[in-house]
């Protein structure tokens, strides 16, 4: 069964401004939504997917948004999911 799901990504980064006291800063959060056909998609993975997608498409580097990601500087809170019902082929 398809649903839609739904998190809130946030987004970090490391300030190496002073290389021998790096911090952890606040970047992004947003709420975002992902189509998952099957149900079977972790839906985790699903929103941040999609995250990279639209925040890529800002002109940030995908590969930096993938190495962020797995180096947990982007997470996902609250994921919701919402059942959705195929409709039916219309008539010609």
């Amino acid at each position: 069964m398809p649903v839609i799901v739904t998190g809130t990504v946030v987004r970090w980064d490391v300030d190496r401004t002073d290389p021998a006291n790096p911090f952890i800063v606040f970047e992004d959060c947003r709420d975002v939504s992902a189509y998952v056909s099957d149900g079977q998609e972790n839906a985790a993975t699903a929103v941040l997917a999609q995250y990279i997608t639209v925040v890529h498409g800002a002109a940030l580097s995908y590969a930096k948004l993938v190495k962020d990601a797995k180096d947990g500087l982007i997470e996902v809170f609250g994921i919701r999911s919402l059942r959705v019902e195929t409709p039916e082929v219309p008539p010609p």
